[in-house]
């Protein structure tokens, strides 16, 4: 199977969480010289045909770095709220969606990509909705009635999951997080 960028592809960084753990906003922190987010745009680039970045309130800000994507403003209720917005507004059938504090996520993409829509990657603590390739119709349908979380979405969908490579899902929830993936 060919990993390149596809016409029927949307790429979709969550990027609009309030950021309590770690004190500051984590898009826009800095890792190896670059901001986190801009991690997360290089890795569904090669997969996609338009880049969304789900920014929560804070749109302006991550507008200035986020690459060629376009940046849209969510209520910042939580990536379920961000994930139906994302799936309103994407141009295309599939959306591949990654969180923007994961800058090794790049190495989950294609066991997402080989597996289809409606896949999610299994972590160490279970189903990681956070990082999943869906399909935008079933998505939308998920979203017909109310639903409080991801992990919601994910079973409405009898999402499928799919191991990440070790590290693939590393994030950086924390200062200490965010130094030690350093």
């Amino acid at each position: 199977m060919t990993l390149t960028a596809r016409p029927d592809r949307t790429g979709v960084v969550l990027a609009g969480g309030a950021s309590t753990r770690m004190g500051s906003f984590k898009p826009l922190l800095s890792f190896r010289g670059r901001p986190l987010l801009a991690h997360a745009i290089d890795a569904l680039r090669p997969h996609c045909a338009e880049l969304l970045v789900m920014a929560g309130p804070r749109a302006a800000e991550v507008s200035r770095v986020a690459e060629g994507a376009r940046v849209l403003a969510d209520p910042g209720e939580g990536p379920h709220v961000a994930l139906r917005l994302a799936a309103q507004a994407a141009l295309h059938p599939t959306l591949l969606v990654v969180p923007a504090d994961s800058p090794f996520v790049a190495g989950a993409l294609p066991a997402l990509l080989e597996a289809g829509p409606n896949a999610v990657v299994r972590d160490g603590e279970g189903v990681n909705p956070l990082v999943g390739l869906y399909d935008r119709a079933q998505l939308q349908q998920a979203f017909a009635s109310p639903v409080r979380s991801l992990q919601e979405v994910a079973a409405k969908l009898r999402s499928r999951p799919v191991t990440a490579p070790a590290g693939a899902l590393q994030d950086a929830d924390t200062p200490s997080d965010l130094s030690r993936i350093e």
